[in-house]
């Protein structure tokens, strides 16, 4: 079809170009003509990838960002983060995230953003971490954007997810502080959801992480937390409160002094999505399990019938 004749004619290396060097008003004409280019012929995607992945990384900050801003585009779809994977993206994206005089906080913003689409693979993971991206992303958490923060935090639930490695890393490298300041503050729910998603993936059968995030202070930001309106906040506070107080009885007293039991009970409501349902019944049987206090706590809190319908 048309578009492939295009690029077979060498269309983009110079839309690249204009991309990076252009005016304002032909950067935005450049990155739709390649957005168009990749959204209508798959077959270009991966020229077209590996055109703006050179540029990632280089440039001033104000050339990087329009290049970003069309691979966050691209990302969306799966098949695409295969071609900006496979064209070298990731150590670019971790040089421009680390940031440095050249790059602008919206374009440190953006690769960050990018990255976050990327980690759905093992291998763009693997090459996160080869490139000492984990160092850049716990900064990340706290010197960011919310909306860099949030995807910081999402990017490091998913490199946790994978490996008992990656959640060491992770925590040696200062992650559980900032996280857990997430949690506190004034901050969009989504954020906070990405947070406590982290927390559950590092604490996640980590004895030592499980202490050292209840004495960063999250215990009560996290049941605080099951009352947003937000489902997705809701679910993964209840899953952080199951992975922190797993086997845990110190931890399990705790969450039963902030009130947590009742307000997981209080999750059970059959009008609510039946995910949170889910968590918030996972996470009562995490901190009733051998744990009389908590057992007569859930029945005296009217536990019993909503978790037996």
């Amino acid at each position: 079809g048309s578009p492939v004749i295009i690029v077979n004619a060498g269309a983009i290396s110079p839309l690249v170009q204009l991309l990076s060097s252009g005016a304002n008003e032909v950067k935005e004409e450049a990155a739709g003509a390649l957005s168009t280019l990749a959204f209508n012929s798959p077959s270009t995607q991966l020229a077209i990838a590996s055109g703006l992945v050179v540029l990632v990384g280089c440039g001033s900050g104000e050339s990087q960002e329009p290049v970003s801003q069309l691979l966050v585009r691209l990302a969306h779809d799966p098949e695409n983060c295969v071609a900006i994977n496979k064209a070298g993206a990731i150590p670019r994206l971790v040089t421009q995230l680390r940031g440095g005089g050249r790059t602008s906080v919206k374009a440190q913003e953006l690769a960050v953003a990018v990255l976050s689409f990327l980690t759905k693979t093992d291998d763009s993971i693997k090459a996160i971490a080869a490139a000492n991206g984990i160092r850049s992303l716990v900064n990340m958490l706290t010197t960011g954007t919310p909306a860099a923060q949030s995807h910081a935090a999402a990017i490091l639930s998913d490199m946790a997810k994978s490996s008992s490695r990656n959640q060491q890393n992770i925590t040696s490298d200062g992650a559980i502080a900032p996280l857990v300041n997430l949690l506190h503050f004034m901050n969009a729910a989504q954020t906070k959801a990405e947070a406590a998603g982290a927390i559950l993936a590092l604490a996640s059968g980590q004895p030592e992480t499980q202490k050292a995030v209840a004495e960063a202070n999250a215990i009560k930001p996290l049941v605080a937390l099951l009352n947003e309106e937000d489902d997705n906040a809701r679910k993964k506070a209840a899953g952080a409160i199951a992975a922190l107080a797993n086997a845990n009885v110190d931890n399990q007293v705790l969450f039963e002094k902030a009130k947590g039991i009742s307000k997981l009970v209080g999750l059970l409501d059959p009008a609510l999505h039946e995910e949170v349902n889910a968590e918030a019944a996972a996470a009562l049987a995490v901190l009733s399990r051998d744990n009389k206090k908590n057992q007569d706590r859930l029945a005296a809190t009217n536990g019993v019938n909503p978790l037996v319908k």
